[in-house]
């Protein structure tokens, strides 16, 4: 029973945090930053870059009066797309970040990762020329190993992801690694039971509950949950910046499952 329970509580987690940020991973590059330029080895620009994020589920919609270029982006073989950081605390409504206290300072030495049951992996060195004043969290993609900057930068390592206390408009590089992983493998992992990531809103609407036990119904493997659920928001929700945000006490995820069933990044 408890692990039954357990995993009703992973399936409701995994919708949750998919709803709100899977088109943040997935559609970060292909949607809301188009890429120029085409040619992955040649020089790409990405545009539409707000300087800071609102991940509300509540807030308002986008509405994208011109597209600015930021910053060009050379030779990013196999990145699928760039990040500046990785929340970890969803109150229902919004993921925040909160591993502050996890800070270190970084001074351009080469990094290591603890990662396990991967075929083969492969490297690659992005350079990022900013046409604007980079500020905050520095763009760059999962498992960099090293950032060439000569600006001081502040790193959490849980995240992976750099931070700089002032704008930078220099070039700098970062060299990353790009893991590969079987299906059968990836079928085989099992989810790590943080409860920074097993949150649920308390407010979850019993439709919301009923809708990822169908969507995951049959399916053993927490990676095939996953999927099964990424699967059925590309085919069912629509990425559009002309979207209304939740009314008033209507529990946000409800709101775009059933009702809007449209919107950006943040729903």
């Amino acid at each position: 029973m408890t692990r039954r329970i357990l995993h009703l509580a992973i399936t409701l987690c995994l919708i949750a945090f998919l709803v709100s940020t899977l088109l943040i991973l997935f559609e970060f590059v292909a949607e809301e930053y188009p890429v120029v330029a085409e040619s992955r080895r040649q020089s790409r620009e990405l545009t539409g870059l707000p300087k800071r994020f609102n991940l509300s589920l509540k807030a308002q919609p986008l509405v994208v009066k011109e597209t600015i270029p930021l910053f060009n982006v050379t030779n990013a073989v196999y990145s699928r797309y760039l990040r500046l950081m990785t929340a970890d605390f969803y109150d229902g409504e919004k993921w925040s970040f909160r591993q502050y206290s996890e800070a270190v300072q970084y001074k351009g030495e080469r990094l290591s990762f603890q990662v396990k049951g991967y075929v083969y992996y492969q490297k690659s060195r992005v350079k990022i020329t900013p046409i604007r004043l980079i500020e905050g969290f520095l763009p760059t993609s999962l498992y960099t190993e090293r950032v060439e900057l000569s600006s001081e930068l502040t790193y959490y390592p849980e995240s992976n992801v750099f931070y700089t206390r002032e704008p930078i408009n220099q070039t700098y590089e970062f060299s990353t690694i790009h893991f590969y992983f079987t299906p059968e493998k990836l079928k085989s992992a099992e989810v790590i039971e943080d409860r920074r990531y097993l949150q649920l809103p308390e407010k979850l609407t019993e439709r919301t509950r009923e809708l990822a036990l169908n969507i995951t119904a049959g399916l053993e493997s927490p990676y095939e949950k996953v999927k099964a659920l990424e699967n059925y928001l590309r085919a069912n929700y629509e990425y559009n910046e002309d979207y209304r945000f939740a009314p008033p006490n209507w529990e946000p995820n409800d709101w775009f499952l059933f009702e809007e069933k449209k919107g950006v990044c943040i729903n």
